[in-house]
């Protein structure tokens, strides 16, 4: 009996790990655990640090917005007409630039008068009935009739002046006009040297195909930033033009004058009964135009064939953006 319990015990103690081997085991499987850990930990900071760099790179990101289209190039344009002297009362009142001219309009109780430069000579080389002469030592030419002044002159650079003057109302009846005196007069002080900027705070984000911008007008009449939007298909002074103008001018609705159409831009819109213009109201504080009707000139081109078809005036009306 001894004898079995001792190899029992023996057995037993044969089958019992070595103490060395279990400390050996343990200290192991802890140097795992901590690897493991230390892995997980930095894993976990990888990630934390890649998310916060998207995060702040994506609110460094302008956030997506709807934006307008582009629209046609306007811009700012330079009126440098300087008359250096004027009848007294004449006040500037209506400016106008394009590609190839630039006019002021001036008026008075009793007169007006306008002075356009153009690149090239308005009366094409040929003026019978003129008289010829020369202002600063280069061409001029004039004429006059009662109470119309003309002169046709060359400027400094190269260009031609020509000034209009109309003394529709004489103070006095008993004195001979000087509409011819006084157009020389200012003829002899008109310099280049002005710097009038020109420029609208509205604009059109469609032209038709072959329409462009050719230049801006204003007058004194109409708050900052309105007027009107000069375009054609070419430059010259004889392409058809048409306008796209905002006034402080109150639609005519009569029937005779415009007809009712559907809104545009959300607004009440109305066409002339030629079909050649069209009107929107309340745009931004004014009127808006577009076509012949030329209102930030406050004026009406008489009677011209139709620059554009009425839907495509109508488009154009659809697309035209205020910009402050």
């Amino acid at each position: 009996m001894r004898a079995q319990v001792l190899a029992a015990l023996e057995e037993s103690l044969a089958a019992t790990p070595d103490p060395g081997d279990v400390l050996r085991s343990i200290q192991s499987g802890v140097a795992r655990r901590h690897r493991r850990n230390r892995y997980l930990r930095t894993g976990f900071a990888i990630v934390t640090i890649a998310v916060l760099l998207i995060l702040s790179i994506a609110s460094a990101m302008p956030a997506p917005r709807h934006r307008e289209p582009t629209g046609v190039p306007v811009g700012e344009w330079k009126n440098s007409i300087r008359p250096t002297w004027l009848p007294d009362g004449f006040v500037a009142q209506e400016f106008m630039v394009t590609l190839s001219s630039e006019s002021i309009r001036y008026h008075s109780p009793v007169s007006e008068l306008s002075i356009t430069v153009t690149s090239t000579d308005p009366l094409g080389g040929s003026a019978p009935g003129w008289e010829q002469f020369e202002i600063n030592g280069r061409p001029a030419r004039q004429i006059s009739a009662n109470s119309l002044g003309w002169v046709v002159f060359q400027l400094a650079s190269g260009r031609w002046a020509r000034i209009d003057l109309n003394q529709f109302r004489p103070t006095e009846t008993n004195v001979a006009p000087t509409a011819g005196a006084d157009a020389l007069h200012i003829a002899r002080s008109v310099e280049e040297t002005g710097d009038l900027r020109l420029r609208t705070k509205f604009k059109p984000t469609y032209l038709p195909t072959g329409q462009g911008v050719i230049g801006v007008e204003s007058n004194i009449f109409t708050p900052a930033g309105f007027g009107g939007i000069v375009c054609a298909a070419g430059a010259g002074e004889h392409d058809p033009r048409w306008f796209i103008s905002m006034t402080n001018i109150a639609i005519n609705k009569d029937l005779d004058v415009t007809a009712r159409i559907d809104d545009i831009q959300g607004r009440p819109a109305y066409r002339s009964v030629s079909g050649q213009t069209v009107y929107v109201a309340d745009f931004h504080g004014g009127t808006l135009t577009v076509g012949a009707v030329n209102q930030a000139a406050v004026r009406i081109e008489p009677t011209v064939p139709a620059v554009l078809p009425l839907h495509e005036l109508i488009k154009v009306a659809e697309r035209v953006r205020w910009i402050g």
